[in-house]
C-alpha cells in the first residue's frame, strides 16, 4: 500500500483563500456595488406554525412610494409551486393555509431593503391559527 494518502490526511493544509481572508485582500458579496436601479426584495413570511389564510391585501403595500411590486400567490401565472418533483405540494407563496412558521407569504420589490419592509408591514393579512 502507497503512503500517499498519510502525506495529505492528518496534516494541516492552507485553505486557498486564507491569505486574502487574513490580511483584508478578499472580496466578499457584499463588498461588490451593486449595479444601477437595483432593486431590494424583501419576503414577508407568516408568524404562525399553522393557519387558514382567509384574506392578503395586497394593494396598500404596492401604493407604497419606491415599491415597484408586490407578489403572491394570485400573481402566479400557472401553478403556485417551486418543488422539483412536480407534485405540486411545495408553494412559492402560501395559499389558502400555512402550513409552518416562516413560510413565504408574499414579496415586495423596492428601490431600497427599509421600503420593501416598511411596505410589506401595510398588507391586510386576515387569518384563523390552526392547531399545529
Amino acid at each position: 500500500m502507497s503512503d500517499t494518502p498519510r502525506r495529505i490526511v492528518h496534516r494541516p493544509l492552507p485553505h486557498d483563500s486564507a491569505a486574502a481572508q487574513v490580511t483584508g485582500e478578499a472580496v466578499y458579496v457584499d463588498d461588490i456595488p451593486e449595479p444601477a436601479g437595483t432593486l431590494e426584495i424583501h419576503l414577508a413570511r407568516a408568524p404562525w406554525t399553522h393557519a387558514e389564510l382567509l384574506a392578503l391585501d395586497l394593494e396598500p403595500v404596492r401604493r407604497t412610494p419606491g415599491v415597484v411590486c408586490a407578489l403572491g400567490a394570485a400573481d402566479i401565472p400557472g401553478i403556485n409551486d417551486i418543488g422539483p418533483t412536480h407534485r405540486h405540494d411545495d408553494p412559492v407563496f402560501a395559499e389558502g393555509q400555512v402550513m409552518f412558521w416562516g413560510q413565504p407569504l408574499f414579496a415586495v420589490a423596492a428601490e431600497r431593503l427599509e421600503t420593501a419592509r416598511e411596505a410589506a408591514a401595510r398588507a391586510r393579512i386576515e387569518a384563523r391559527p390552526l392547531p399545529p
